[in-house]
């Protein structure tokens, strides 16, 4: 129980920081949506023996993004890095962030051993409709490709 108690206590804590980093106005570019997202994986993939490559081109770092873009990519990267480090048993886990005509793309890839993305379901059953939830708010493009090779993310917005 006081486990339990104290794994929830984290996950508030860490929401409510990812809530204010968001609505911080000196963070509206997307060199600094990079930044965390790159602390946030290395973080995450510290404790595993998956190896973090994280590519990010200088171009896209100025691309502007708003308050609810930054927040919702950020929490769609998160659930899909999680969502690598502990179900897909993979060894290289990519994340490519380019800047495009009209934003940035967002490439997450693993080598891991791939789901069915038809008859995924999560433990709540919610973890891709949330994330499709998410890219609709903000209007990006989300697209989830999986094979015995891995799996690929690409958010563009």
């Amino acid at each position: 129980m006081l486990q339990k108690i104290g794994s929830n206590s984290r996950e508030m804590v860490e929401s409510m920081s990812d809530i204010v980093w968001s609505v911080n106005p000196k963070n509206d570019t997307a060199k600094f949506l990079m930044e965390r997202m790159r602390v946030f994986a290395a973080d995450l993939v510290a404790p595993s023996a998956i190896q973090l490559h994280f590519d990010a081109e200088k171009q896209a770092e100025e691309v502007k993004l708003t308050m609810e873009q930054r927040k919702n990519i950020f929490l769609i990267f998160k659930e899909t890095v999680y969502n690598s480090v502990k179900y897909s048993e993979a060894k290289n886990l990519y994340v490519e962030v380019k800047k495009t005509s009209t934003g940035v793309m967002l490439l997450i890839k693993d080598d891991g051993k791939g789901f069915d993305v038809n008859n995924y379901k999560s433990k709540n059953g919610n973890g891709i409709k949330n994330m499709r939830y998410r890219a609709d708010e903000v209007k990006a493009r989300f697209d989830v490709a999986s094979s015995a090779q891995g799996t690929v993310t690409t958010i563009s917005v």
